[in-house]
């Protein structure tokens, strides 16, 4: 059975919940609650599992994984049903590269640990977290 360790607001985790079930894959869900003052991401219990602290990891005969990309991947490479990507190469490099636009230029400047950093570090008020916040999104789809 596979444990996927999530946060129903997560778009990461989305990634993943999606692909999953795209395949037809049943799976345990884990919610780990990374809302602001709950942090359970923090927490000795999760942080064992996963030193990144982050949402999704998945686990697989005893082990855990994170990154929902390379979670994508192996699910993908590991599991029959509808294919996750194009039959032609260079529509799948297309789709590799606008996924990859997300999960790695806008999501990680727009996470609710980068924008902690922004409001606690730097005093950015709700403004300006929206500029920020807008901002990064706007360049990533331009």
């Amino acid at each position: 059975m596979i444990r996927l360790y999530d946060y129903w607001r997560s778009s990461a985790s989305y990634r993943v919940r999606i692909a999953l079930h795209l395949k037809g894959i049943d799976f345990e869900s884990v919610q780990v609650d990374i809302a602001p003052g709950s942090d359970e991401q923090m927490g000795e219990v999760y942080r064992t599992m996963n030193p990144q602290m982050r949402v999704p990891s998945i686990e697989i005969d005893g082990h855990v994984f994170g990154q929902s990309m390379a979670i994508i991947e192996w699910i993908e490479e590991t599991f029959s049903g509808p294919s996750l990507l194009p039959t032609d190469a260079t529509d799948r490099l297309e789709a590799r590269a606008f996924a990859d636009t997300i999960a790695c230029d806008i999501h990680p400047l727009n996470n609710l640990s980068a924008l902690k950093e922004l409001r606690t570090r730097f005093g950015a008020d709700g403004d300006a977290i929206k500029a920020w916040y807008h901002e990064w999104i706007e360049r990533g789809f331009d």
